[in-house]
């Protein structure tokens, strides 16, 4: 059980991580080319394999399908490319702060999808979590959150994503994970591919991309994309996911400490932050008294 917590973990550090990684590529790649690259290499790594697998020992349903088709929609193509398009307008201190209300969103989807019920424990956590993130964010200083349309986009990533977490752990139970990854990536890849032929001109902007993105691409394909949808896949089908959905609070945390290595100076007031974050999220997950329901369908 510890490695699946640390994988789902890792899921958000490699998330967190992709917020600079996309600030630092270059603007004059459409986001929906930029998007579309980077599932396709994670797409290509998994995919042969994942198809293999389908073709040799399992053999999906018309619904299956369909809901895994539902998956890539909101939780590869509704969530990133809302959030490749929002880190044009906002910044990734902004969109981290965004993304942190993950876990309550996922706590009211489960009541109103799932019918799950809801502890006190599990919204004291999370309300002592997200004070933390804003004290991360804005370093005591919470004036210096402003509200514009890369913020609005960013929600839009969040729902995408919340309703990816909420169902996927439902939804594919019984399918191996690397199947259900590398199809949900397979098919989101060609559902961005659309987009960008739509609305962008996908070749001659990957003409355009320098080594440097290139390596961000690469980078964000295989550790911020695959790697990191295979831990969280297999963390919401054996945790649940309103418990794997609170590490998304660790986020705008491992946000700032990536800033740290990058040379960005740390004031008192986010350590302190940083301390609530991990406190909210262990109380929200491992408080013992569960039996104080608090919402219920």
């Amino acid at each position: 059980m510890a490695f699946i917590w640390l994988g789902a973990i890792a899921a958000v550090f490699f998330w967190g991580s992709n917020f600079h990684a996309i600030a630092a590529l270059s603007d004059d790649i459409g986001p929906m080319t930029m998007t579309w690259v980077r599932f396709s290499l994670a797409a290509l790594l998994i995919a042969p394999y994942a198809f293999y697998q389908t073709r040799k020992n399992l053999s999906l349903s018309l619904s299956q399908w369909v809901r895994i088709g539902v998956l890539a929609l909101f939780g590869v193509v509704i969530q990133n490319v809302a959030m490749f398009i929002s880190l044009r307008y906002t910044t990734p201190i902004n969109g981290a702060i965004v993304m942190a209300n993950m876990p309550l969103v996922c706590i009211l989807l489960s009541v109103l999808l799932l019918k799950s019920s809801v502890y006190k424990h599990q919204l004291m956590g999370v309300g002592t979590s997200f004070f933390g993130v804003l004290l991360v964010l804005t370093g005591g200083k919470f004036d210096l959150l402003s509200v514009n349309i890369g913020d609005i986009g960013m929600f839009i990533a969040l729902s995408g994503g919340a309703v990816y977490t909420v169902m996927v752990g439902k939804w594919t139970r019984g399918i191996p994970v690397f199947v259900t990854v590398g199809l949900t990536l397979a098919i989101g890849s060609v559902m961005i591919l659309v987009l960008a032929l739509t609305m962008e001109q996908p070749i001659q902007g990957m003409r355009s991309l320098t080594t440097f993105d290139w390596v961000l691409l690469a980078y964000m394909g295989l550790f911020g994309t695959l790697l990191a949808y295979i831990f969280w896949i297999k963390a919401t089908q054996v945790l649940g996911s309103k418990e794997t959905s609170s590490t998304t609070n660790l986020i705008p945390v491992f946000t700032l400490l990536i800033a740290i290595v990058l040379g960005q100076s740390v004031e008192v007031e986010q350590w302190c932050g940083i301390v609530l974050v991990i406190s909210g999220v262990y109380y929200a997950n491992h408080a013992k008294n569960k039996q104080q329901t608090v919402l219920e369908q």
